[in-house]
């Protein structure tokens, strides 16, 4: 079977980036995943008898055979500190057709893997640095995490309801929307680009940049009329009541998103609430209709509320917990929970979502052990069985 990124090798030195190339591995891209040497204690406990994870939680191998954002990956660990380490990067680098990292700024040109560094090595290397706040700019140097980034890139505001605090969404909207993603699909740009100009480039993505972006529809408003988006009075943000989350009898929930008039039509039609169908966006109905609503669906379980409305044309679905979500049979009839092989055997994870129908994404393996491919690319750039030992009791490599 042919595959999209077949050819397209990467070294990927990030950490949050992980999951951006681990979409390109799923699309046939061959990825090396550099990794640092643990420290003195982390490297016993992963080393020993009983395999333990770098944080002691659990067995080394059944933690990487449960880490999907490095699945289909290679993995390599160097202490980039170490002189004989960046040697090995210099070396692997004419191969290389991507290399992806998530320092913060100014931390690769102090280590001697920065993109001016590199792309002398290979004039053809896509480079990709990924960061809470991109390359320039006063953040430039602030450190961060996910719900930073959210905060200033506007995201985190849109989450509250009137009288409340923003709701974290999880690190989604950063780190893997406003991240990771856009690591997979400014690297494929810059590979098409490639094709064309027969040149690697810089690419600089700030994750703060990518929250905003995911933002753009909304802005058009507020360039235009100076509008904001106020918590609980927008379209989309409870503002409506017919596009809103109501619990069920049973303390489920339901999501109820009926825009369009011919799906409010309908979904009065199913709960019998003629006297709102030709208001549905009067604002003084508003407060009965979503007392109604909730009044309504509190009182039977949310599985005989899906019954019900099945019969009826409208945009209606169970707010499913994770247990449900994987056992869903929309999600299972889209292969969206997969098999892949480990080291511990057969572990389920999440599939590839986009569906390509001549160069479909397959997931890999599961993720080895890290480091596990270590001694193996030394060997293929030329290093002795000698060799490697010394890099390994200097700590240059692990």
């Amino acid at each position: 079977m042919t595959t999209a990124l077949e050819g397209v090798r990467v070294l990927d030195a990030s950490g949050v980036a992980s999951y951006g190339s681990a979409i390109l591995a799923d699309f046939g891209a061959d990825v090396l995943k550099l990794g640092a040497v643990p420290s003195a204690l982390r490297h016993e406990r992963q080393t020993s008898g009983s395999r333990w994870d770098p944080l002691g939680e659990r067995p080394v191998d059944r933690a990487a055979a449960h880490d999907a954002a490095n699945r289909g990956k290679r993995s390599i660990l160097l202490n980039l500190k170490d002189e004989a380490a960046r040697e090995v990067v210099y070396k692997l680098i004419p191969e290389m057709d991507v290399y992806v990292e998530s320092l913060r700024p100014g931390v690769t040109e102090r280590l001697g893997v920065d993109y001016e560094t590199l792309s002398k090595i290979n004039p053809r290397l896509i480079y990709c640095s990924l960061s809470g706040y991109g390359q320039t700019g006063p953040y430039r140097d602030k450190a961060g995490h996910d719900l930073n980034y959210i905060a200033v890139g506007g995201a985190l505001a849109l989450t509250r309801r009137p009288g409340q605090p923003p709701t974290m969404p999880i690190n989604l909207v950063a780190d893997f929307a406003g991240g990771a993603v856009f690591v997979a699909l400014s690297v494929c740009i810059a590979l098409l680009a490639r094709e064309r100009t027969g040149r690697g480039q810089y690419i600089d993505m700030a994750m703060t940049d990518g929250v905003l972006a995911l933002q753009t529809a909304l802005y058009g408003g507020h360039f235009e009329f100076g509008e904001t988006i106020e918590p609980g009075q927008y379209l989309l943000n409870g503002g409506m009541p017919f596009y809103e989350v109501y619990q069920c009898a049973d303390g489920a929930w339901i999501s109820v998103a009926c825009i369009e008039p011919h799906f409010f039509s309908n979904l009065c039609d199913a709960l019998e609430l003629d006297e709102f169908r030709e208001r549905q966006i009067d604002p003084e109905i508003r407060d009965d209709l979503r007392a109604r609503l909730t009044e309504l669906f509190s009182g039977r379980p949310r599985v005989e509320w899906l019954e019900h409305l099945e019969q009826f044309d409208v945009c209606v679905a169970p707010v499913l917990e994770m247990p449900e979500v994987v056992s869903n049979e929309q999600i299972l009839a889209r292969e969206m929970v997969v098999e892949v092989e480990s080291d511990v055997g057969k572990v389920r994870q999440i599939g590839v979502a986009p569906k390509l129908s001549d160069t479909p994404g397959v997931p890999g393996r599961a993720s080895p052990i890290p480091g596990a491919d270590t001694d193996s690319v030394l060997e293929s750039l030329g290093y002795s069985a000698d060799q490697i030992a010394a890099l390994r009791d200097r700590g240059a490599i692990a």
